[in-house]
C-alpha cells in the first residue's frame, strides 16, 4: 500500500509539473508573445500606410504578415472547430512549451528588425535614429560604430542594412538573460522528471516512503519560508519545482548517512540514531528526514563528514 500512494504522489506530483511548466511559466509568456504579435500587426498597417506602393515593398509587407499570421495561432474558424475547443480547455497543457515560446519569441524579433523594408526613405535616420538609442543602453562601443556607419551610408539600402545590423545586437543582448533562463527552467524540469522516477524506485526497493514524503515536506518548505520570512529574496520556477524532490531523494540519502556515522563501528554519532535506517517512522527519523529535506547544506555536510571519515578509516587500514 506504501508503494502505491508513493506513486501516486509522484504522478500527482508530475501533473503538477506539467501545469506550472505550460501554465504558470510558460502562458504568461504566450499571452505576452500574442499581444506583441498584434502590436507588430498595427505597426505593419501604420508603416505600409505611409509606404509607396512599389513591388519590393508589397511583397516585404505581404511576407511579414504571412509571418505574423503563423505566431498568433489558429484562426477563428479554427478556434470554432471541435479540436480548437478541446485546445482552449486544455490551452494550459498543450500551448505553451519553453521551447516552441523561445523560438517563436526569436522568429518575431525575427521579423521586427524587416520592419525597416517598410520604412519611407525620409523616415529612415529618424527610425534608425531610434534603434541606435536602444543599442547604446546596451553597447555603447557598437552603437557608436553603427550610428557613424548609418550616417556615412550612401544609399537607402545600404542605411537599411546597417539599422537591421544594429537591431540584430539589440536583440542579442536583449535575448541573452531570456534564453538562460529558459535553459535553467528546462534542466531543473528535467531533474524533476528524474527525480521523480528516483523517488518511485527507492520507494519501492527500500520501503523508505515515509521518509521521501517527509523530506519532500522539508523541500517544499524551504522556498516557502524563505519567501515569507526574507521579501528580498526570489528563486526561480526551476528551484521551486525541484526542491520537493530533491527533499525525498536527499532525506533518504541523509538517514542512510546517519546510519553509517552511527554505526558502532564508525560511532561517531552515537547510539542515539543507529536504528533511524531500520525504523524510519520513529520521530527522530522523520525530524532527520524533514531536516535533511529542508536543508541541503545539511546533507552535503553530512556527506562530507562521512567521506572524511571513510578515508580516515582507509588510510588507518
Amino acid at each position: 500500500m506504501n508503494a502505491l500512494v508513493i506513486v501516486l504522489v509522484c504522478l500527482g506530483y508530475l501533473l503538477i509539473i506539467m501545469i506550472t511548466n505550460r501554465g504558470l511559466i510558460a502562458g504568461p509568456r504566450k499571452r505576452l508573445l500574442l499581444t506583441q504579435v498584434d502590436l507588430a500587426r498595427e505597426r505593419t498597417t501604420m508603416i505600409g500606410a505611409r509606404t509607396s506602393r512599389d513591388e519590393a515593398t508589397e511583397i516585404a509587407r505581404a511576407t511579414i504578415e504571412a509571418s505574423l499570421d503563423k505566431l498568433s495561432g489558429p484562426t477563428p474558424a479554427q478556434r470554432r472547430s471541435p479540436v480548437g475547443w478541446m485546445r482552449r480547455r486544455l490551452a494550459w497543457l498543450f500551448d505553451a512549451p519553453l521551447t516552441q515560446l523561445a523560438a517563436d519569441l526569436q522568429h518575431l524579433n525575427a521579423l521586427n528588425r524587416r520592419f525597416v523594408q517598410l520604412v519611407p526613405e525620409p523616415d529612415l535616420m529618424t527610425y534608425g535614429a531610434q534603434i541606435i538609442a536602444r543599442l547604446q543602453a546596451l553597447d555603447d562601443k557598437e552603437a557608436g560604430r553603427l550610428g557613424r556607419q548609418l550616417h556615412d551610408a550612401p544609399t537607402p539600402n545600404s542605411k537599411r542594412i546597417v539599422i537591421e545590423r544594429a537591431h540584430e545586437l539589440v536583440h542579442e543582448r536583449e535575448d541573452a538573460g531570456l534564453v538562460t533562463e529558459f535553459d535553467h527552467q528546462r534542466v531543473s524540469l528535467w531533474l524533476a522528471l528524474v527525480g521523480l522516477d528516483g523517488a518511485i524506485s527507492i520507494g519501492i526497493v527500500l520501503g523508505h516512503e515515509v521518509t521521501m514524503l517527509m523530506g519532500a515536506l522539508g523541500g517544499f518548505l524551504a522556498p516557502t519560508v524563505s519567501s515569507l520570512t526574507n521579501r528580498n529574496t526570489s528563486s526561480s520556477w526551476g528551484v521551486r519545482v525541484l526542491s520537493p524532490v530533491g527533499g525525498a531523494l536527499t532525506a533518504v540519502g541523509g538517514l542512510l548517512l546517519v546510519a553509517l556515522l552511527s554505526d558502532a563501528r564508525v560511532n561517531l554519532l552515537g547510539a542515539i540514531f543507529r536504528d533511524v535506517w531500520d525504523k524510519p517512522t520513529t520521530s527522530v527519523a522523520l525530524a532527520l528526514a524533514l531536516l535533511f529535506g529542508f536543508s541541503g547544506r545539511l546533507f552535503s555536510s553530512m556527506a562530507i563528514r562521512a567521506s572524511s571519515q571513510l578515508g580516515a578509516k582507509t588510510d588507518d587500514g
